[in-house]
């Protein structure tokens, strides 16, 4: 099973006052119905349902990687030395392709349809 790391998006997080002790509690919910409907959504994707006509580059491919290792932007960018700018541009191309909306749904794509080995 491959390892992904949750966005923002798929978590909440309440931070409270604990009068109390004059210390935050900071709760963290993560929404694994989102997650778990994710998968099941995805879990019939074949090859063909990703257009031969969009043509992932080497370069999204590096960049899909990075995101089935659950990297950020910036941490992407430092590791290929482009701006944080052209991370953005290749995963918006990136998720445009794949008719994804997110990074989660990318990369499932991206592993189903054997862009990526994770």
């Amino acid at each position: 099973m491959p390892y992904f790391k949750i966005s923002k998006d798929d978590v909440a997080l309440n931070v409270t006052d604990n009068k109390n002790k004059n210390t935050s509690l900071i709760e963290i919910t993560v929404n694994l119905h989102y997650l778990k409907e994710k998968l099941h959504e995805l879990e019939n994707i074949t090859i063909s349902e990703i257009s031969e006509n969009m043509a992932i580059t080497k370069r999204e491919v590096e960049i899909l990687k990075c995101l089935s290792q659950g990297k950020q932007n910036k941490e992407i960018a430092q590791n290929m030395n482009i701006s944080v700018h052209t991370v953005k541009v290749h995963i918006h191309n990136i998720f445009s392709k794949l008719s994804s909306t997110d990074r989660t749904e990318a990369v499932i794509k991206a592993i189903k349809a054997r862009l990526i080995n994770v």
